[in-house]
């Protein structure tokens, strides 16, 4: 009798599993396509089928961050980390989940959780550093995207990152550096070849405030285009 007892419950716990590896696999499939919300009632039915599936929790907060409910997005964040503490990549994506609600603390909180579990997230270091800058904490953004770039230094945003929080220290030829790192890895560069622009418009040197600006321009950097429109400027 226990053993047919046991059989029983282990035929019912392979169901469950089959069924939520089934449902997962459509919802990411579902996701792929942009049906997000095929996709969240994919998710939704693998957590009703294994409520303990951390994986179907995260990928319910993706997809209603995607589709602009933040607040059910963080609900099923918070519990995939529930279930799953060491989850970085679910308080990396609570995190910007928070930045857009504009609760900057919190994003701060979630960001530098998720590199204490993962010392290597450089997307975490990199956004972290997004978020001190908004707060206009400067040196700790700066701080940040160095992590960023000693993980991964081939990556030109960082460069362009810690250079657009140098310029807003006033430390314009510091920028400037930093600036040309990020295209020396990247020569198409949009943003560092814009801000290279800005950074000579402060230094008022017009050749190459207006050189950097068009090459960013021609690149179909909107803000560069606009700056040369407003000053009847080709490029």
């Amino acid at each position: 009798m226990r053993r047919n007892i046991f059989i029983i419950l282990f035929l019912v716990l392979a169901f469950v599993l089959m069924s939520t590896e089934s449902d997962f696999a459509k919802g990411i499939d579902a996701y792929q396509r942009g049906m997000i919300r095929k996709a969240i009632e994919y998710f939704e039915n693998s957590v009703k089928n294994n409520p303990r599936f951390a994986e179907g929790y995260f990928n319910l907060g993706v997809c209603y961050v995607k589709i602009g409910e933040i607040d059910m997005g963080i609900v099923n964040y918070n519990q995939a980390i529930v279930l799953r503490p060491n989850y970085a990549e679910a308080f990396h994506n609570r995190a910007l989940a928070y930045r857009r609600k504009g609760f900057l603390t919190h994003a701060v909180e979630s960001y530098m959780k998720a590199v204490e579990i993962n010392p290597r997230y450089e997307a975490s270091y990199n956004n972290l550093g997004f978020v001190y800058h908004q707060m206009e904490e400067y040196d700790e953004a700066i701080d940040c995207f160095r992590k960023a770039i000693e993980i991964n230094p081939r990556n030109a945003d960082y460069y362009n990152n810690i250079g657009s929080s140098m310029y807003a220290k006033g430390m314009v030829d510091l920028a400037i550096e930093y600036y040309k790192k990020a295209l020396e890895r990247n020569s198409n560069h949009a943003d560092a070849l814009y801000n290279m622009g800005i950074a000579y418009e402060f230094k008022r040197n017009r050749t190459m405030n207006i050189s950097y600006t068009q090459q960013a321009a021609r690149l179909g950097h909107r803000e560069a285009q606009n700056y040369l429109r407003e000053r009847r400027v080709n490029w």
